[in-house]
């Protein structure tokens, strides 16, 4: 039997009086955040007037900061959360040489993922990113990225193809690689290949034919800059070079130069060389992709103009805002001169001596969190360190390192690291 229709005036309704806050049960919460994290956020063909107005009404019933965090959840619970992942404790392997020692393997520690913390957090600076491209029959679609002031990110993408993905060609220690025998990818700041990050696939959300895949970035200036500074000067090394010292250098390797080739290196090198004297902007998202058509004959000298006939390169730069998470700071508390900023995503450790290090993270509420010790490694992208004095000697280094789960860092009381507290 249908219920009767109430008519009732939008005064009427505006004018109802709630006497409490009605409590709704967390079954509930959570069947409402998955039907909300199932809504597609595509166009759909033709929709009824009644999907319409019911998709409507759900909007209107569901407070603003609730339907972002179900929007996002898949990204928020497979970028920080145990999606896909299992904790293990630590373990060793055989090594490749029976004579050599077992490898051995620190402990990972997954969470689930705060969905209050995330809402209110990663939730406020999601950025999407409309961009998607075919990859000789693979499409790479770019979702979303969240970064922090200390320019690390995280990246949502997904890989599709009918038929299966193509399997990578191999494994990282940490992540799967962004290349097949038909295409190759990077995704970073700036010039791609100067970030350091690694790709990790969420086994929970993902299907044979379509892959939810995260990059973890961590954004080095210093290497950008350094980066820069020694292709200019390798490239002017070739410009300085004879024919006859070009001609001898390809015959090592039993490659003819002939002397019309000469004038296009040069020309190639020249065309090089304008490209790091005019940098891509340092905080600008770039994603270098190269669709490969055919594999290069051995022994067949690489020319600009010749390399259409194998693959086709090509790269896309995205100005990003400024939403940004934001960090705090920690200042040593004993006699070593060094800083911690943190954000929600990541660390930088300013001052600190090359070598591994206990690092914990204490809360206000009595919890901790070990980013990583002799037992265990709760990190993305492991360890990036870099010269932090800029002496050109690998002894006071600034330390990088990607958490493996959201950090609320309005709630550090402190740090410590090898027994330094950092407040």
């Amino acid at each position: 039997m249908k219920e009767p229709f109430i008519d009732i005036s939008i005064n009427d309704f505006n004018n109802f009086e709630i006497p409490e806050k009605h409590i709704f049960s967390d079954r509930y919460e959570k069947e409402k955040r998955r039907m909300i994290s199932s809504i597609s956020t595509r166009r759909a063909a033709s929709p009824s007037f009644k999907l319409v107005a019911a998709a409507i009404i759900l909007v209107i019933l569901i407070p603003a900061g609730v339907y972002a965090a179900g929007k996002y959840f898949g990204f928020f619970n497979g970028a920080w959360g145990g999606a896909g992942r299992k904790s293990h404790e630590e373990y060793t392997t055989p090594a490749d040489n029976p004579d050599d020692k077992p490898i051995k393997h620190p402990a990972v520690e997954y969470t689930d993922v705060d969905e209050d913390l995330a809402d209110k957090t990663v939730g406020e600076v999601i950025e999407e990113l409309p961009f998607s491209v075919d990859l000789n029959g693979t499409q790479l679609t770019l979702t979303s990225i969240v970064k922090d002031k200390l320019g690390n990110a995280v990246i949502e993408y997904t890989l599709e193809r009918k038929g299966g993905i193509l399997p990578e060609q191999g494994e990282t220690g940490k992540g799967l690689l962004n290349a097949t025998s038909d295409y190759s990818f990077s995704i970073g700041f700036g010039f791609a290949h100067t970030s350091e990050g690694y790709a990790f696939k969420d086994e929970e959300r993902s299907t044979d034919e379509k892959w939810y895949c995260y990059d973890y970035i961590l954004k080095d200036d210093t290497s950008y800059y350094s980066h820069i500074d020694h292709m200019k000067q390798y490239l002017n090394s070739w410009l300085d070079c004879s024919y006859d010292e070009v001609r001898d250098y390809y015959a090592e390797f039993g490659i003819e130069f002939g002397e019309d080739q000469y004038e296009e290196f040069l020309n190639n090198i020249t065309a090089d060389l304008e490209i790091y004297n005019n940098p891509p902007d340092k905080d600008a998202l770039v994603i270098s992709y190269t669709i490969i058509k055919k594999e290069m004959e051995e022994g067949k000298y690489y020319l600009r103009s010749e390399s259409d006939e194998y693959c086709e390169e090509h790269t896309v730069t995205f100005q990003l805002s400024d939403k940004a998470l934001d960090t705090r700071s920690f200042i040593s508390q004993g006699e070593m001169e060094s800083i911690i900023e943190i954000s929600p995503i990541s660390v930088k450790i300013s001052g600190i001596e090359d070598g591994s290090h206990d690092i914990i993270i204490y809360f206000n509420d009595g919890t901790e969190y070990i980013v990583e010790n002799d037992k265990y490694d709760n990190t993305y992208n492991g360890r990036y360190m870099y010269d932090g004095d800029g002496d050109g000697i690998q002894d006071i280094n600034t330390l990088l390192l990607m958490f493996n789960r959201l950090v609320d860092v309005e709630k550090i009381d402190h740090i410590i690291i090898d027994e330094e507290i950092y407040k």
